[in-house]
Parts: structure tokens; sequence; C-alpha cells
């Protein structure tokens, strides 16, 4: 599906919202929240892929509460997973009654969405018409319309939340560092003239990008249930809500970094041939990396 040749047809439609998303930044009178933004752009792009029509979150409220509501769909299918009786017995129905409620908000306007594309007949190459034109090559079976509704909803989830928690991160690591925001600032505007020339090609050669995204995301995985972080002691406040300070972490191996019990604020790159990199979350938590991937990328380590 994420082909090479299919992304060159969809870049009009990525570059269109990203353009909207600049002009929301830019623009005077009340701001709202960067996060906020992020998960409009990405459920903007997503849904036009998917739909052939965008949420237009960016530019109208209509649709806006659908990312809070995918948000506690994660949380109770964490929270299933888990303890699969909460699920089974239907228990999460008494005590999340109110997430309940926005699940099925959002998986009910889903299915409208889904129907609306498939009979609407529309020529574009969306992700439907993937659907529709797709068969198992041994028995000839082809998506149902149920399977193509749950299909959506997953495809909403996977393109969506993940993107913008991306975004999010990427952009408060590099408001909170500005000598990394500088020479990011200084390859983009060296490599593009004008903003019709940036295309995923072209993006290729932006090698110090590649890097803080890529230690964005081995900071921030935009997985559940992955790389804990200490807190220092008395507390952190995180946007408005109180996290307790953490004594202990768990052992772990996730991204190529390992975390030591007796040290387990002191995590080592493991593909950098064992240099060290001094990340401790209780005094740098707000430190983003990207140097060694780049060094790698120069020395032609890695390929793009």
């Amino acid at each position: 599906m994420f082909t090479g040749r299919y992304m060159k047809q969809v870049e009009d439609c990525v570059s269109y919202h990203s353009k909207v998303f600049v002009t929301q930044l830019a623009k005077s009178g009340p701001k709202f929240e960067l996060q906020e933004l992020c998960d409009w752009l990405s459920f903007d792009v997503i849904s036009d892929l998917l739909y052939s029509q965008s949420c237009d979150m960016l530019q109208n409220s209509r649709l806006r509460w659908i990312p809070e509501a995918y948000k506690v769909m994660s949380r109770r299918s964490m929270i299933c997973l888990v303890q699969p009786k909460f699920f089974q017995y239907y228990i999460d129905r008494i005590f999340l009654f109110n997430d309940c409620r926005s699940i099925i908000s959002a998986t009910t306007w889903i299915r409208a969405q889904s129907k609306r594309r498939i009979t609407s007949f529309l020529p574009s190459r969306d992700f439907f018409s993937l659907f529709t034109a797709a068969k198992s090559k041994k028995e000839d079976q082809r998506y149902t319309e149920k399977d193509m509704w749950i299909e959506s909803i997953l495809l909403l989830a996977a393109g969506a939340d993940t993107t913008s928690t991306t975004m999010g991160a990427l952009f408060y690591y590099l408001l909170r560092n500005r000598k990394d925001l500088l020479k990011l600032t200084d390859e983009i505007r060296n490599s593009f003239n004008d903003e019709d020339d940036i295309t995923r090609s072209s993006l290729n050669n932006c090698l110090y990008l590649d890097a803080c995204v890529k230690e964005t995301m081995r900071l921030v995985p935009a997985v559940p249930n992955l790389s804990p972080r200490l807190v220092k002691a008395g507390g952190l406040v995180v946007c408005g809500k109180a996290v307790a300070f953490t004594l202990s972490i768990k052992d772990f191996e996730s991204g190529g970094f390992r975390a030591i019990r007796d040290r387990p604020s002191i995590l080592y790159w493991q593909e950098s041939g064992g240099d060290r990199i001094e990340n401790d979350p209780c005094t740098n938590a707000i430190q983003l990396r990207p140097e060694i991937l780049w060094q790698n990328y120069r020395r032609k380590a890695y390929r793009l």
C-alpha cells in the first residue's frame, strides 16, 4: 500500500494539508495547543487518503472530538488487554460508561463514512479503492463491508495517532534544544528555495531531519507500554497533570537501547559501536541527541 509509486501519487494531498497546518501555526489571534494541531493534521491526511474526503479538523471544529475518542479507545484496549475479563464480562461498559459512549460515536461515524465511500464509486486511488479491488489469490475472496469498516477503524488509529504523537514530541524536543533547532533549520533552508521544492524524494537528502525524527521515535515511541522513564525526585507536571516520583525501573530492550538495573538512567546506543550517550531522564529529560545517527548517515553506514 505504502509503496514509492503510491506515495508519489498522494504527495499533493499531504502537501496541501501540511500547508494548512503551517497557516494555522502562523495565524494571528487565539492559538491552539501544538499537539492538538498535530492530531488534526494527521487525521485530516489519513481520512483524505482513506475516504477521499478529509475530516478538515484544521479548519473546522465539527469533528475535532474524534482524536480524543481514539485516545479513549486506546486506553480501553490496553485495559482489556491486561485484564481480558474486563471486556469478556462487559465490565468496561459499567466502569467506562462515558468512554464507551464516545467510542460508539466514533465507530458509528466511521461506519457511515465507509458506507458512503463504498456506494460513491469514486475513481480515486484511495485506500478504499484498494480494498474493493483486493481479493484472495487462492479462494477468490474479497473484503466484505464489515471487513472494510473494521480496517478503516484500524487505519485511522495507526495512521493518525502514531504520526501526531511523533510530530508533537519532535516539536517539543526541538523547541527546547536550540542548537538542534538551528542546525535543522539551516539544513532545510539550504536544501530548498521554495516550499514547492519539498517533495518526498528531495527530503531524503535532509539527513539531519531524518536523524531528529528517528531520535524522537527512540525517546517517545508512539506505541503504548514501551520505553519506561524515570521521574526525578519531587515529581513532574506534564500538561497540568502530576506524575509521581519513581524509584525503580524494569529492564527493557527497545529500539537498540538497553537499560541497566543498577544504573537505569544510563542508556547505551548499541548501533553506534559502543559509544555511550549520557541520557539521564532525571536531569536531561528534554535533550535530543540525533548526532550519532547523523554522523553514521554521513559515513553512509545507513541507507535512507
